[in-house]
């Protein structure tokens, strides 16, 4: 295998990278992952859950009574909410929670796959089309569903990028939000690409939408920039698009002075209203529009929900989540239906659905309630609002949404609470016969609310949250990713499917899999390796092998040796530390490194064949931030068994190392097979310029006696590659070592073969926004890469093979079965260790 495959690219994507979803059609919704638009079936999805879980409690009357809360929160890992710091007071034996399943039925499409990420899409759903925009570029690109055939595309915008696209009810129009520096509005006829208008905003908004009773009419809102109605003035030679700024939210003294009132959404709930928050300046958010053409807005403060006329501009409150006002702190319920009834002496006058109050009421006197209890519980809370047929919805920071209904002269009620999520809740969307409602939280979950049934399930389970490493093992193929949070997770990258979960609680920092065994170890900042064995993975919890904390810092990196009988860990303590998985599965010797903080390691991956030396070569990497240099050291580690019973620090005299010096601060390197060099030590190296440069250090002179220690001066790079636009890159050699793959945080992976380096094959991955690259893996034949981003996505890309190339991955994969084969006698002796192994 010397040649690429061809074009990278396709593939899957995991993770979502917008909290917005939109429904293309009645059961199916689309969200963004990456460069990925991916479609999820919910009628599939409900059918599998009805058939392998308990039903929910059923109603007999679509939205259950308020007092009976519908809890779905366990549907979510209690211990995601972030890392659980106790590694050094945990019992190892029960430390961990498991779950496991066999691969879920497929619910998810064909994807849509863009050349970069998504910023923005939106769905005519009677037309089958989405519309889309990419980082990088304000072209928007017309997508037909579910071919993928593009039918257009709309060009020519003046701004950075796009935040919103919008289509009109009846499919004419389609509005375009920018983002800075103009936040420019413009409609268009996208099916003749033709803009309509165009104006600029001049305030900050994130949010676009059409009037669904009049396409001729907008409005935008977020970003504090408030809310504006715009008109498109369609004229003889000219359009025009005009604007109407929308009045600003009513301040806490102007409800009392206009003795203006209230209903607030919880009842029951107190709340209590300080001075100092009666100067935040409250600004609308998320806006919806009623059937009324009215619009309901939430707010930046999460208290309110606002209605404004799209006509006058002008603003009231409707709703509120904590504030109480006039003489009552509760509405009358009904006693035979339970529900919200109105009399005399309500003190509401404004009502979420449109039904006013009357003159009598409007005229009695009304006072603010202060309640000094219960704040936390029910301010701030409003994050998300949808209009339905005959229900709004608020999706809360404390997880529940909210379905709220006005019978007639019933004023506004609650009537069920459906609790969701243990994180808040980002976005809401109603399916277009509004039988569903998806419901997005912090977590980036995705879970359908069925309205009529009651039932709850997660349609899109967040799998790739806080990940910070993954890696393919050699043998069997398995994915193995790390997550912050303390979750381990097992993937088959040929199905996609998630196999098991591991939850520890530890904030972990790396991991590692062994190459010729099942075995996969991970560590964390509290300077804890874990080890466990991955052979039973489809039928049994993983077993805890090896526990035991080594460093007295956060492990930020280890590597395996050849035969997978030694792992080096390296940590911010300045130490290398060496557990022996071959004989007493015991860290008890360490090296401690005198130039530099060590930043990078890996043992020799040359066949060792008949020179078992070959597999004992360990080189780190160190750093010397005030001499601005580096040095890579060479260790060799003995064949013979003296080190089996030794502890603590290892001597030079029983470890000799050869340090190789850098004129420069590096950030990784890999060591080149001796064949490329006509065995000369050879180092492809990443610095801080952005560089992968290659260093062949000079021709060894004999020594007549052997050396303890010794310094080599590495010259001038003889050949340099700036393929990346920031710093921090990282470069891994391919399993049979003929490629070199270097990936960085502006979201760029690189791929080259290492007899032809000029040749180079360049990807876009992840957005560079959020931390570009984290990681990248690939099996043994190079036939499946994995890569992860800062922005939680995983991605597991495909090959468009050319015909040499698939001939070369062909050659690959034989390649890679022959090394396996080799190593049956090794591999059959570490697993008959491991099961012998206890802890």
């Amino acid at each position: 295998m010397s040649s690429l495959y061809g074009e990278l690219g396709g593939g899957h994507s995991f993770g979502l990278s917008l909290q917005h979803v939109e429904y293309i059609s009645n059961n199916h919704f689309v969200y963004a992952s990456g460069n990925h638009l991916n479609v999820v079936d919910t009628k599939t999805l409900s059918d599998a859950n009805n058939q392998t879980t308990e039903p929910h409690p059923k109603t007999k009357t679509p939205f259950p009574d308020v007092n009976s809360v519908i809890d779905h929160k366990s549907a979510e890992n209690p211990n995601s909410e972030g890392a659980i710091e106790n590694d050094q007071t945990t019992d190892g034996n029960n430390e961990a929670r498991h779950s496991f399943s066999q691969p879920a039925i497929s619910t998810r499409l064909k994807p849509f796959v863009l050349e970069s990420d998504v910023t923005a899409f939106a769905c005519y759903r009677r037309g089958s089309v989405i519309a889309v925009a990419e980082s990088g570029s304000t072209n928007i690109k017309i997508l037909k569903w579910p071919s993928g055939a593009q039918l257009g595309v709309l060009q020519a915008y003046p701004d950075i990028s796009i935040n919103s696209l919008s289509f009109s009810f009846d499919g004419q129009y389609l509005a375009v939000l920018g983002s800075l520096p103009t936040f420019q509005v413009s409609v268009w006829d996208w099916r003749s690409a033709t803009m309509i208008c165009s104006s600029s905003n001049e305030l900050p908004a994130n949010q676009v939408s059409f009037n669904p009773g009049n396409s001729n009419q907008l409005c935008t809102s977020g970003l504090d920039g408030g809310v504006k109605f715009w008109q498109i003035n369609i004229g003889f030679k000219k359009n025009n698009l005009t604007f109407t700024q929308g009045s600003l939210c009513p301040s806490i003294e102007t409800y009392a002075n206009e003795k203006m009132n209230m209903v607030s959404l919880f009842h029951g709930n107190k709340g209590f209203i300080t001075e100092q928050f009666d100067a935040f300046k409250i600004t609308p958010k998320i806006h919806a529009w009623r059937v009324d053409q009215q619009v309901l807005c939430t707010t930046s403060d999460g208290d309110l929900i606002v209605q404004y006329n799209p006509v006058s501009a002008e603003c009231n409150v409707v709703l509120s989540a904590k504030r109480h006002f006039g003489q009552k702190t509760e509405t009358n319920l009904n006693k035979n239906s339970g529900k919200p009834q109105k009399t005399a002496t309500d003190t509401v006058i404004s009502t979420l659905l449109g039904n006013d109050g009357t003159d009598e009421e409007k005229n009695n006197e009304f006072e603010i309630r202060e309640f000094k209890d219960g704040f936390a519980e029910c301010g701030n809370n409003m994050n998300h609002i949808i209009v339905g047929k005959d229900y709004i919805a608020v999706g809360g920071k404390d997880g529940n949404v909210r379905i709220i209904k006005a019978d007639g002269e019933m004023v506004p009620y609650v009537a069920s609470v459906v609790s969701v999520s243990n994180f808040p809740v980002s976005a809401l969307c109603v399916s277009p016969d509004y039988q569903e409602i998806l419901v997005v939280t912090e977590k980036r979950n995705i879970f359908c609310y069925k309205i009529f049934s009651g039932e709850v399930f997660l349609a899109v389970n967040n799998d790739t949250g806080y990940i910070i490493a993954a890696d393919i093992s050699k043998l069997t193929g398995l994915l193995a990713t790390a997550h912050s949070n303390g979750v381990l997770r097992f993937w088959d990258t040929e199905t996609t499917s998630t196999l098991g979960v591991i939850t520890i609680p530890a904030t972990l920092s790396f991991l590692s899999m062994s190459p010729f065994s099942t075995v996969v170890a991970v560590g964390s900042q509290h300077g804890v390796l874990r080890i466990y064995d991955t052979s039973t993975i489809l039928t049994t919890t993983p077993k805890l092998i090896f526990r035991e904390k080594i460093h007295d810092g956060v492990i930020t990196q280890g590597s395996f040796n050849y035969s997978g009988s030694l792992l080096a860990t390296i940590s911010n303590d300045g130490r290398v530390c060496l557990t022996d998985l071959k004989t007493t599965f015991r860290t008890i010797r360490f090296i401690r490194l005198s130039h530099g903080l060590p930043v990078s390691v890996l043992w020799s991956s040359e066949d060792p064949g008949e020179d078992l030396s070959m597999s004992l070569r360990l080189f780190v990497l160190t750093v010397n931030d005030k001499q601005k240099n580096s040095c890579v050291h060479r260790f060799q580690y003995p064949e013979d068994d003296q080190l089996d019973n030794f502890s603590g620090e290892i001597p030079n005299s029983k470890m000799p190392v050869v340090m190789y010096q850098f004129e420069e601060e590096l950030s990784d390197f890999v060591v080149l097979p001796k064949h490329f060099s006509s065995g000369r030590k050879s180092f492809y190296v990443c610095g801080k310029d952005r560089k992968l440069k290659l260093y062949v250090a000079p021709q060894q002179k004999t020594q007549s006696k052997p050396q303890l220690e010794e310094t080599i001066l590495m010259e001038a790079a003889s050949s340099e590659y700036l393929d990346h636009e920031k710093s921090s890159v990282h470069v891994r050699l391919s399993h049979l070592r003929d490629w070199a793959i270097t990936w960085a945080p502006d979201g760029v992976i690189t791929l080259r073969t290492l007899l032809d380096p000029e040749k180079m094959l360049k990807i876009p991955a992840h957005d560079s926004r959020f931390g570009g690259v984290k990681d990248v893996c690939l099996t043994i034949d190079a036939r499946t890469i994995v890569s992860i981003g800062g922005d939680s996505i995983l991605k597991i890309w495909e090959w468009n093979y050319s015909a040499a190339g698939r001939r070369a991955a062909t050659d690959a994969n034989g390649n890679g079965e022959q090394i396996i084969a080799g190593q049956e006698a090794m591999i059959a002796e570490f697993a008959e260790k491991i099961n012998l192994t206890l802890v």
